[in-house]
């Protein structure tokens, strides 16, 4: 079986020589590029009926993507599919899967190895919204999150984001939030207000308002006041930024501070 194998295997690398060296011919040069191309797609298609069998996954850029779920669209539904091992429709089936954006799926004729390399989405933050968390790619588009233990430690990372239009306003002020990490690593959600601003709500149960536009300057103005004054450690209910041209105090009265304490005990 092994010599017949290799016989064919010969038979067919003659052929498809011969049919090269016939689209080189210069009467010929209108068949185009896309009729070499399925040429040669044929041809690994025909070479690995010789020797179909996958050993080998390589997956490169995986960071969300579960590998089941690689392994899985990497397995032809049926045998006859099997038996003609088919890059595009592993492709296909790669990127019909929630993280996947892009996927290039490689395997050299006779080879029992397959590479696959994915661009994933990049999420930027999490959205409550209906009793659910959903992943929020960079322009603005919602991505169910998968359960797994990689994708569970990226959410932790990531701010949480609550609100009408939520999904849609953070693709513009994630990155404004970011570069305050004096704040963000003070930070339990963002809340957006009537899809006009955002509130940021702290560990301590302080809130943070701010204007509807010129978010980072009030942000700067916020770093500014809490390295002079140290606003997020003193008995302030509410910084309202909303004001270009002053900081706004809420002083709680003994109930609320009471109310602030706990809430800021139970999250240490």
């Amino acid at each position: 079986m092994k010599q017949w194998r290799t016989k064919l295997a010969i038979v067919v690398l003659i052929i498809v020589g011969c049919v090269l060296c016939w689209l080189e011919d210069p009467a010929l040069k209108n068949i185009g590029k896309q009729g070499t191309t399925n040429l040669i797609e044929n041809f690994y298609t025909i070479t690995d009926t010789i020797n179909p069998k996958i050993e080998n996954v390589e997956i490169q850029g995986r960071h969300l993507t579960e590998k089941n779920d690689i392994f899985e669209a990497l397995s032809p539904p049926s045998e006859k599919e099997f038996r003609s091992f088919s890059v595009s429709r592993a492709r296909e089936r790669l990127l019909k899967l929630p993280f996947v954006e892009n996927a290039v799926v490689q395997r050299a004729p006779f080879s029992r190895s397959v590479t696959v390399t994915l661009s994933e989405h990049s999420p930027i933050a999490v959205w409550q919204t209906k009793k659910q968390l959903l992943l929020v790619d960079t322009d603005g588009t919602t991505l169910v999150p998968q359960e797994d233990s990689r994708v569970d430690r990226i959410l932790q990372q990531m701010p949480l984001i609550v609100g009408d239009d939520a999904n849609l306003a953070a693709t513009s002020f994630i990155p404004l939030f970011n570069a305050a990490t004096d704040l963000k690593e003070k930070t339990t959600a963002l809340v957006r207000i009537g899809k006009r601003r955002w509130d940021v709500i702290l560990k301590t149960g302080q809130t943070i308002k701010l204007p509807e536009t010129k978010e980072s300057a009030a942000l700067k103005r916020f770093s500014f006041a809490e390295k002079q004054l140290k606003l997020t450690e003193r008995p302030i209910s509410v910084i309202d930024l909303r004001l270009p041209d002053r900081i706004v105090l809420r002083i709680p009265d003994k109930a609320e501070q009471e109310k602030i304490i706990k809430e800021s005990l139970s999250l240490e």
